[in-house]
């Protein structure tokens, strides 16, 4: 047995079983994290719509343009009773994203649907003018926008009135009583992946895009975010959750930083990023519904046949980098089952300065502490233009 194969087993992480129909197996663990971990996502809207803001402007020194533009989410009352019950809410949910699109002609281009926590371009989360200059589209949406992070809202209030929690829940989320939810009902992170489906909603309907290479992109949080997102939509082709540690890409099992367990509970309100099932777990005991055993290897699985890319920091406090890699190396299984290049590696755990890019799954160990730095998107765009060739 090779040696990384030994660590999975000592620590105890339950083996994905395959069957000819991939696609059924994927359905059921896809099920199993969200009625366990997450919450179901939200129902799609019945109809989205789009309003440009303005015209579009250019930008980037002129390779690229942007405008902003309003995505209109009309919800059905029978999945949303809420609309009935507070008759101020209305039947619709409306956010914003901004779009900045390069300008090429001729070709249909990439895009990245990038969710963070800032609308400028060139914080780090989000450089759209390096992407841009890559010849990929961007569409950046802020994730308060659909619910406000009860973990760390950092006095901004004005997202508190405007998000979808309301229609779900008929209240702020900040103002969920444990114990209040059902155990299966959405906590933020599938609020906030629902949003990204929504994105992608509109991306779909822009002519200039290529919808065989579009990312969901997200750090920390919404690394988590986009993971599920991406697992549960299979119109992305790429998912790239950078340093989404416990909760995300990191197996709990072993995990000397954050289990599931451990960042369920690890601060105020931090459970109401899961559903209300995830907090019901002991250290290094993940059970599901049906009583076999699960891991986030499970839900990584899901990405499978489409590329996955992965980022962590040799000094990141908050995640241990050697469960993320461990769960792309359980996750890889899937991958040669379906006769995917899948993870390429050598039978070690990572060290800093490792960059795995020949793979479906491209992985890099980079220096320093918690973070989306643009060193991560070079790494990241390294890895995706290799795939465009």
């Amino acid at each position: 047995m090779k040696p990384l194969e030994i660590e999975l087993q000592i620590r105890n992480i339950p083996e994905i079983t395959l069957n000819s129909d991939w696609r059924q197996t994927r359905h059921k663990y896809l099920d199993i994290m969200q009625k366990n971990e997450y919450g179901y996502l939200p129902p799609a809207p019945v109809k989205v719509e789009s309003r440009d803001y303005h015209s579009p402007e250019d930008f980037f020194n002129g390779i690229a343009t942007y405008k902003k533009v309003q995505i209109i989410c009309h919800l059905s009352e029978d999945d949303y009773p809420w609309i009935t019950k507070k008759q101020e809410l209305g039947s619709t949910f409306v956010f914003d994203i901004n779009c900045y699109v390069p300008k090429i002609s001729g070709k249909k281009i990439p895009a990245v649907i990038a969710m963070n926590d800032r609308d400028a371009f060139d914080f780090g989360t989000c450089p759209a003018d390096t992407i841009c200059s890559n010849g990929i589209a961007v569409f950046n949406l802020r994730y308060r926008r659909i619910v406000n992070d009860p973990v760390n809202p950092n006095d901004l209030s004005e997202f508190d009135e405007a998000g979808l929690d309301r229609y779900i829940y008929g209240k702020k989320f900040s103002e969920i009583q444990p114990g209040e939810r059902e155990s299966d009902a959405p906590g933020s992170i599938a609020m906030w992946a629902w949003g990204v489906l929504r994105v992608m909603d509109y991306v779909q309907t822009l002519d200039f895009v290529d919808l065989d290479s579009v990312v969901a992109a997200g750090h920390s949080r919404i690394g988590k975010t986009v993971l599920l997102a991406g697992a549960a939509d299979e119109r992305f082709a790429y998912v790239f959750p950078n340093a989404s540690c416990g909760g995300g890409v990191s197996l709990s099992r072993g995990n000397p930083v954050e289990s599931m367990e451990f960042v369920a509970n690890r601060y105020p309100n931090s459970n109401l990023w899961f559903c209300e099932k995830s907090t019901t777990f002991d250290k290094d005991t993940y059970i599901d519904h049906n009583g076999e055993p699960f891991d986030q290897h499970f839900l990584v699985a899901c990405i499978a046949p489409r590329k996955l890319y992965i980022g962590n920091a040799v000094e990141d406090a908050y995640c241990d980098a050697a469960s993320e890699f461990l769960a792309l190396v359980a996750a890889d299984k899937v991958c040669k089952h379906l006769g995917m290049k899948g993870f390429v590696y050598p039978d070690r755990l990572p060290v800093e300065g490792d960059k795995f890019h020949s793979g479906d799954i491209g992985y890099h160990l980079r220096p320093g502490v918690h973070a989306f730095l643009p060193d991560d998107w070079k790494m990241f765009l390294e890895f995706f233009m290799a795939k465009q060739k």
